[in-house]
Formats: structure tokens, sequence, C-alpha cells
């Protein structure tokens, strides 16, 4: 998530040292059972600087931090609150008993939290809350069951996020009024900042040259070794030949 100059300012607390992220003292595994870790870390130093918002997003995300600090500008900071996409968890008692009962935060979608939640959160230090959160490999479900415990409210956030993939170049253009996507490519992220930020006279020369390596066929590519994914850029390229065939008709 990158930084904004809000008057209630949004921070990217990570530094990122090889592969480790480095937030104070603490070290995190970097396997699997060290993202709660890393993300307890985050929370604890946001709070620390005192941030007024802390978005904690996935290196797949998209954030277009324009329309996310317009939906921000103005909510309170200091009311303790959580947004982005409520629901997981549901059902999965490992998850804690409130996050099974009532859900937990989808962290694809991005994590939203205000600095009153902040210093609930780490109200005890970044020791207590990474002991809270435990070896839990995922990390939203581990701020999801600390959220709950604290009766901090879990609310959509004010603004379109999309947790799952958008294949489509034609959908992802279509899709305006999301601030957050989620399964972005490199290449595809390139083009969508680019979409998204141009405004120069080359715009279109340089849009072209950035899509030719996003997409093919009009889908995105980097998901050729993603069993759960590939077939739908299939599906994705064979609907596009079909509306190209038909307008070629028309």
């Amino acid at each position: 998530m990158c930084s904004s100059d809000l008057d209630a300012h949004l921070v990217d607390v990570r530094e990122v040292r090889g592969r480790g992220v480095v937030v104070g003292a603490e070290d995190c595994d970097d396997g699997p059972t060290g993202n709660s870790c890393k993300e307890a870390s985050l929370i604890a130093e946001a709070a620390r600087r005192n941030a007024s918002w802390l978005v904690i997003v996935g290196e797949d995300n998209y954030v277009d931090t324009a329309q996310v600090e317009m939906a921000l500008r103005d909510m309170d900071p200091t009311v303790p609150v959580a947004m982005g996409c409520p629901g997981c968890g549901v059902g999965i008692s490992s998850y804690g008993e409130l996050v099974a009962k009532s859900g937990g935060l989808c962290g694809g979608c991005g994590e939203v939290l205000s600095r009153g939640a902040l210093q609930m959160l780490a109200a005890h230090g970044r020791s207590a809350l990474i002991k809270e959160y435990g070896t839990e490999t995922q990390c939203d479900m581990s701020t999801s069951r600390a959220l709950r415990k604290r009766s901090i409210p879990l609310k959509p956030f004010p603004g379109e996020l999309s947790g799952n993939p958008i294949f489509s170049q034609k959908e992802i253009e279509q899709a305006t009024g999301v601030v957050i996507f989620h399964y972005v490519m490199p290449a595809t992220m390139r083009w969508l900042h680019a979409l998204r930020t141009g405004g120069a006279e080359d715009q279109d020369e340089q849009l072209h040259s950035l899509a030719i390596a996003a997409f093919k066929q009009g889908c995105a590519v980097g998901f050729a070794d993603n069993q759960w994914f590939e077939p739908r850029v299939k599906e994705c390229r064979e609907k596009r030949s079909e509306e190209h065939t038909s307008e070629l008709q028309s």
C-alpha cells in the first residue's frame, strides 16, 4: 500500500529487507507460519506511528490510492473500525468461536484499520499482539479474531473491492469503481496503473505497449502454472474469441 498525503494520513509500514518484512525488533519466520507475526508487526508499528489509517494488502493487490483516500477523507479515524469484505471464516472453528460465528475480513480485498482500532489491537505492545496472533497461516483470520475479541466493528469498505480475480481486459477497463483489485499479475498491474493514472499525450501508445505484455487474446497472462485460475483464463479467451467473431459478423 502506497503512502498518501492525506491530512488523516495512511502509512506504509513495510520495509523489505531481502524477502523479510522488517518492522521493529521482532523477527518473523519467512514461511507461512510467520504470516500472522508479520501482520501483527505491521499493526503494532502503525499504532506506534499513530497512523490514522492502515491499509493491509498483498503483493498481488492493485490499490487505487486516490480513490481509497477519497473514501476515507471524511471518516473519523479515532473511531475503532475495521473495513474490507466481511464474511470469511464463518463455520471454521480453528479461527476461533467469534469468527466462526460472525465471520472475519477476507484479506484478499484488503484490510482497512482505523487509528482507534490500531490502538486497541496494540494496547499491550507488539510482542503481546504477536503472541496472541500465534502461527496461524491465514493472517487475515488472526486479525479478524483479535478484532472480534475486542468488539471492534467489521464493516464493508465504502468503495468497491474485488477480492476475486478479473481476467478480462475489457472487464477491468469497465471496473472503474473498483478501488482494490486482487490477483493482479505484474504486467497487468503496470498496465492498470497506467490506465488509472495516465494523462500524457503518449498514453495510448504506452497503454498499447503495456497491454501487449499483460494480455493475450484480451485476457490476463501469468496464470499458466495456476491450477485454479488457468482454466478460467482459458474460458475467458474462448469467450473473447466468440465475441470477436460475433463483432466481425455484425
